[in-house]
């Protein structure tokens, strides 16, 4: 008998009777503010920045918020970037990206975070080499808690998601506060214009 098959054997002998049970889900209270107003809170208290834009605001959002940036990538239909989809395969291209524009699937209110499935990205990286990240967020694509989140998702044709809550920040080393430290420099937060 090998070591290995010793280990298995051990841990078959070993194995509990009876299958441990989940535990009971956790029934939160409902917040006290709507979902959206929630969202807009904790996105600000995560460091994000929140604005309105009309579907034909985007380039004049574009020019007067980012002046500074230089290769855009947009994975948003209605916004033109002014890098291409050969971007996706060069590392060195994905390095130099200033800014990146992708809509989000979906958003959690209590969280301040947002939902990007693999449908989305074309590449794991992205959200995370860029410098500047500019998500759109539908309010009718907001849930409350994670738990709602889960509930939405179907992972059937999924390989991957990721759930983003603001721009990268770390306290590690002396405590001091680093922006950027594995992750884009910034994020804003984009919503239909409500009137």
């Amino acid at each position: 008998m090998t070591s290995r098959d010793k280990i298995l054997e051990a841990i078959r002998r070993n194995k509990p009777q009876v299958a441990n049970s989940l535990p009971e889900a956790i029934n939160f209270p409902d917040p006290a503010l709507p979902p959206l107003q929630l969202f807009r809170e904790r996105s600000l208290q995560n460091g994000c920045a929140l604005i309105e834009v009309a579907p034909n605001d985007w380039q004049a959002l574009i020019d007067n918020r980012y002046p500074d940036c230089t290769n855009i990538l947009s994975l948003i239909p209605e916004v033109e970037g002014n890098c291409g989809r050969e971007t996706y395969g060069d590392k060195t291209s994905l390095a130099q990206l200033d800014l990146l524009l992708i809509k989000a699937d979906w958003a959690v209110a209590d969280s301040g975070g947002i939902w990007i499935s693999d449908q989305r990205l074309p590449t794991r990286v992205l959200p995370f080499i860029v410098r500047h990240l500019l998500v759109w967020v539908h309010p009718d694509n907001i849930v409350t808690r994670l738990s709602d989140l889960y509930a939405q998702l179907e992972p059937a044709g999924q390989s991957f998601g990721i759930l983003i809550a603001g721009p990268s920040k770390t306290a590690d080393i002396e405590q001091s506060l680093v922006i950027g430290a594995h992750g884009p420099l910034s994020m804003t937060i984009a919503m239909p214009a409500i009137r």
